[in-house]
């Protein structure tokens, strides 16, 4: 599978780069890789390029131009999904949201090392048909709620698996609340109540919503043998449910 990515690396450090193509080549079998060093060069490449899959962007290289460049390469290749993971260090949280808002598909936070990168890779293209066996779409509209040391949000449950959720939330004031903070959601079902740790990993604009809607993903920390006990009871409860409909 990853043998035929198409993929791209963008650092202004000769080894870094080096580095990252090797890990990705020895390790997920990917051949077809083309390194830069700033982001003219990617762009003049992408003109020419017949297939991006996968591109690596190292944040201080790109610096401002991160955005400019996933914007450019989605417009290029707009009937193609492409994964756009970046690789920074000391960026703020503030902006990593951002970026999340904006096209990157993940984050990978220096220093890392090979089992981070293949890890973060393969996540990205994972088999749609297993994501979906571990996943439950919820057929009505099921009230829960987040909190966090900040506060508390209202949020509606649209999708969950037993390693996280996506919840829809209908106004979300993102003072306070900063991407990868670690909250709880309480999620009630007829007699089953249940609250999961998670970290949020993602807030994007729900834009199939008529309303002005976010959705968030939440990814569940390690659950122990009460909570799992309780996640399967709620697990089996929404099963359930959505037989009936």
């Amino acid at each position: 599978m990853f043998s035929k990515l198409s993929t791209i690396i963008i650092d202004s450090n000769k080894v870094t780069r080096k580095t990252l193509a090797s890990i990705i080549r020895h390790n997920l079998d990917i051949k077809d890789i083309k390194m830069f060093e700033n982001v003219n060069l990617t762009l003049n490449y992408v003109k020419e390029a017949q297939k991006i899959d996968l591109v690596f962007i190292d944040h201080e290289s790109a610096n401002e131009m991160v955005f400019d460049l996933v914007d450019k390469i989605n417009e290029t290749f707009s009937d193609k999904k492409i994964k756009f993971v970046l690789i920074a260090g000391n960026t703020n949280k503030d902006y990593l949201m951002e970026a999340s808002t904006r096209g990157i598909s993940s984050f990978i936070l220096k220093p890392y090392n090979s089992a981070t990168v293949v890890k973060k890779t393969k996540s990205l293209f994972a088999s749609k048909a297993a994501r979906k066996s571990r996943r439950l779409k919820i057929f009505d509209v099921i009230d829960a709620k987040m909190a966090f040391e900040e506060g508390q949000f209202k949020c509606t449950l649209v999708d969950i698996s037993a390693g996280g959720c996506q919840v829809r939330l209908s106004s979300f004031e993102k003072k306070g609340v900063e991407l990868f903070d670690i909250g709880s959601i309480n999620i009630p079902n007829d007699e089953v109540d249940i609250s999961l740790a998670f970290e949020l990993v993602r807030l994007e604009q729900d834009i199939g919503s008529e309303e002005k809607c976010m959705l968030a993903a939440l990814k569940f920390q390690p659950l122990d043998q009460e909570k799992a006990t309780g996640f399967a009871k709620l697990w089996a409860a929404l099963l359930s449910h959505g037989k009936q409909e």
